[in-house]
């Protein structure tokens, strides 16, 4: 299928794939047992935050949402203070928000 101009915006607008893209997504989550969007706690080496380390957040760790934006992944894993020099700002924090 070559959709170009007017033919592709059509497609983008429409729900022609609809019930195969639904039915897919069911089919995906209940195979891998998927029961919801996962979340990931960034820790450093001065950081000692989130369920895996102690229990408790805010202890300097930066979570971020699966369904964030590939951006917000790259600020959080770029960040200084996960590449070990030190705390994390509020910034730093505020990235996965």
């Amino acid at each position: 299928m070559t959709l170009l101009g007017d033919d592709s915006s059509k497609f983008l607008d429409g729900d022609e794939f609809e019930a195969d893209v639904w039915r897919s997504y069911g089919a995906t989550i209940r195979e891998h047992g998927i029961r919801a969007i996962p979340y990931f706690v960034f820790n450093g080496p001065a950081t000692k935050g989130g369920p895996f380390r102690g229990g408790k957040l805010e202890q300097g760790e930066v979570v971020v949402n699966g369904s964030s934006s590939p951006d917000e992944f790259l600020a959080v894993i770029g960040a200084r203070s996960f590449r070990g020099s030190g705390s994390p700002s509020k910034a730093d924090r505020a990235l996965a928000l």
